[in-house]
């Protein structure tokens, strides 16, 4: 039977979708950051060259972080049948969205003073903490996406499908977690295993907001009615 058109238990999935696509976009608009520890006149230009560009990444990262929140009260609402891997992985996901807003801010910010050679050191130290703090909130999405897809294969909620792709999410974004010290090698910051991860992860939300979306809640039987009451 068709869910009625008041139900707003799907509505969530709609917010995923847009997650996906500001993702997406601000992927498409941010330049890559330059490693930590390298030239400071190279990382003060760069920072002067694309300071609108990251301001604008900034502000498109904020309202796709909102939209991720609300999928994820509804994702969690939807896995509710294990409420402690769903409450883990909203949880995780939450700092993961605080991590990422934050730190897209903090890279925005170095530009301004990257233009003054009095406050260069700060901007290096700045762009240093942005840098390692976007595998950071990698990190915070790589656990939501394990506990989530454990939920999903004890609960059945959503189809099983999804659970090998938040397993896969994981295991890439806790690698590049691991990597965080390392100055070269296959899986340092930025590098394909990190970027591979990030990308699992947003398709893996647009997998899971479509299925919230197109699957219908499950509805509570209604009781019945006690002997002699009107109808």
């Amino acid at each position: 039977m068709k869910p009625p058109s008041s139900d707003h238990a799907r509505v969530p999935g709609i917010f995923g979708i847009g997650y996906f696509v500001l993702s997406g976009l601000a992927f498409v608009l941010a330049p890559p950051l330059p490693p930590p520890g390298g030239d400071p006149a190279v990382t003060a230009a760069f920072h002067a060259t694309n300071a609108w560009a990251l301001r604008a990444n900034a502000t498109i990262t904020t309202f796709a972080a909102l939209c991720l929140v609300v999928f994820l009260g509804g994702l969690r609402g939807r896995l509710s049948g294990n409420r402690t891997w769903a409450a883990a992985g909203t949880a995780a996901g939450g700092m993961g969205a605080t991590l990422v807003v934050a730190f897209a801010g903090v890279s925005a910010a170095v530009g301004p003073r990257a233009a003054s050679p009095e406050s260069i050191q700060v901007a290096i130290a700045l762009h240093d903490v942005a840098y390692v703090g976007a595998a950071l909130a990698g990190g915070a999405f790589g656990i939501a996406a394990f506990a989530y897809a454990l939920a999903i294969r004890t609960t059945r909620a959503l189809p099983a499908g999804l659970a090998p792709g938040g397993f896969a999410a994981a295991l890439a974004l806790l690698g590049g977690v691991a990597s965080v010290g390392l100055d070269r090698g296959p899986i340092q910051i930025g590098s394909p295993l990190s970027l591979f991860g990030y990308a699992i992860w947003t398709f893996w939300v647009a997998a899971a907001a479509t299925a919230l979306w197109i699957i219908p809640p499950p509805t509570a039987p209604r009781p019945l009615p006690l002997p002699g009451a009107s109808e």
